[in-house]
């Protein structure tokens, strides 16, 4: 009995949980889809949607959709990585900016992007800001939300689910 209660324990001490869980999606546009989950709400941008990426993806990438597992992914890290990621860096703006983000993250709905990047690897592109936002526009589930200005409130980051990091944190200017 002991044995197994020890088994038990070990087990749970040393299995991965997926801590990010999807709850419901719904077909929001011909190009685009819905995702909740228990930390997250965003829209899923299918690969054929290119409206105003050159901005933020370079277009000689291919482009894919990312599944529910992919978006999973992306969410976790993020939990996991955001913080960490930018803690050491030199720059007090990022440093500090990942950590108020990383604080907030259930705030934000996101919009996330795919491609494939120049050595093969799965990129997320994963464009952020506010919930309050989405009341004011029912155009975000649909198209690239594109704000100005908005500081830390509005962020972009890269997220290389093969690799399990994330990359090229940036915010808008503070106007």
């Amino acid at each position: 009995m002991k044995r197994l209660i020890l088994v038990i324990i070990f087990l749970g001490c040393f299995c991965s949980v997926d801590a990010q869980k999807v709850i419901s999606t719904k077909r929001a546009s011909d190009h685009s889809t819905y995702v909740k989950g228990n930390n997250f709400e965003g829209v899923i941008f299918d690969e054929n949607y290119t409206m105003l990426l050159n901005n933020y993806i370079d277009p000689k990438y291919q482009r894919f959709t990312p599944t529910l597992a992919d978006i999973k992914s992306v969410e976790n890290i993020l939990q996991k990585k955001l913080k960490e990621t930018y803690k050491n860096d030199t720059n007090n703006y990022m440093r500090l900016s990942s950590q108020a983000i990383h604080s907030r993250l259930k705030k934000f709905c996101r919009q996330y992007f795919g491609y494939i990047d120049k050595s093969g690897k799965k990129i997320i592109h994963v464009n952020c800001f506010p919930k309050a936002y989405e009341a004011d526009t029912k155009e975000w589930n649909s198209e690239i939300m594109m704000v100005l200005d908005g500081g830390t409130s509005c962020w972009r980051v890269e997220v290389n689910i093969n690799d399990n990091n994330l990359f090229n944190l940036d915010f808008n200017g503070l106007g």
